[in-house]
């Protein structure tokens, strides 16, 4: 008998506690992903659950965070060159990257220091 791992299920960053509004700024309007409501199970929970595809992003909160500053998600974007315009017209700053494996990609952080990698394959 064996198995194997497929894929992955969700991606889970991390914000400070009381900083749902700019969570949701940032990921859902500046990013324009769609929040999903959590299961009932975590609905005490302060954090923010995102889809991407068939994955989500889920934004949790902590009293002590520590941004993500090496390890981060590569997130799959469609028109690259048009999410970057939106990123500069919001003033974030992006860190272009050599493309790698037929991908165009640059690096982002959000307003809390956790970075993000941005991937267009071509």
């Amino acid at each position: 008998m064996s198995f194997r791992i497929t894929g992955i299920d969700h991606i889970h960053l991390t914000a400070p506690e009381g900083h749902q509004d700019l969570i949701r700024a940032f990921f859902g309007v500046m990013l324009k992903l769609t929040e999903i409501k959590k299961p009932e199970i975590y609905e005490r929970c302060k954090g923010i659950w995102y889809q991407l595809g068939a994955q989500q992003l889920r934004i949790g909160v902590e009293q002590d965070f520590i941004p993500a500053t090496s390890e981060h998600p590569a997130l799959v974007v469609e028109n690259l060159a048009l999410l970057k315009i939106r990123l500069k017209s919001y003033d974030v700053p992006v860190d272009p990257q050599p493309a790698l494996d037929g991908a165009e990609r640059f690096f982002i952080s959000d307003p809390f220091g956790n970075r993000i990698e941005l991937v267009e394959r071509i």
